[in-house]
């Protein structure tokens, strides 16, 4: 069961360096050794604008999932009504993040991996220059900016909470060059990669001493 320990390791581990990382605590650093610039402050305004292109002719429909990242519709074991309908329905661009507006404050937020269609439930944020997306992919599921997120939604009850786009814009954060966010982005790959390795390791072990 060695594996397991070690995955679930390598799983707390990624939390804690997610809150470091995050928080700048724990810095990257150049090729050459030199310190990265300062962070800077902005607003998510200025790091993604709200995408909202009609045009989905074509496209196939992806849905988020807090899991799995944006997958097929169609790969769902949910009742979408037998409809492939899609009026009011919106454009995401590969490489763009797509939140779910009824359940960012739980992190279902992830990169669309193709061109689709998303439900109007959505907000598709575009980044702009200077914005690595797989970076805020992380980050907008770091729980300290969930728990900014939540703060930032809007609702009667917390499962009618929402956050919509122009509330999303007002948060300031702040933001690292580039080059960091790819370093960041990059190093949490790496250890996610680590633990499905493991995981899957030890799923083949489970069945083999079950068989």
């Amino acid at each position: 069961m060695s594996e397991g320990v070690n995955a679930g390791g390598l799983v707390t581990f990624k939390a804690g360096l997610m809150q470091k990382l995050f928080s700048g605590k724990l810095r990257f650093a150049r090729v050459d050794g030199r310190q990265f610039p300062d962070w800077v402050e902005i607003s998510l305004g200025e790091a993604f604008e709200n995408r909202v292109e009609k045009d989905t002719s074509g496209l196939p429909i992806y849905a988020v999932t807090q899991r799995d990242g944006m997958v097929p519709r169609e790969s769902l074991d949910r009742d979408f009504g037998g409809s492939e309908e899609v009026t009011g329905y919106r454009r995401a661009n590969a490489g763009d993040l797509v939140y779910n507006t009824m359940r960012m404050w739980q992190g279902a937020v992830a990169i669309a991996p193709v061109d689709c269609a998303v439900s109007p439930a959505y907000v598709i944020l575009n980044p702009r220059a200077g914005i690595v997306s797989e970076f805020f992919a992380y980050w907008l599921k770091e729980p300290g900016m969930v728990r900014r997120l939540k703060n930032q939604s809007y609702g009667l009850t917390e499962d009618r909470l929402r956050l919509y786009y122009h509330d999303f814009a007002n948060i300031r954060v702040l933001l690292p060059h580039s080059d960091e966010q790819r370093k960041i982005a990059d190093a949490l790959l790496t250890i996610d990669g680590k633990i499905a390795a493991l995981t899957k390791k030890l799923g083949v072990l489970e069945k083999f001493r079950g068989g």
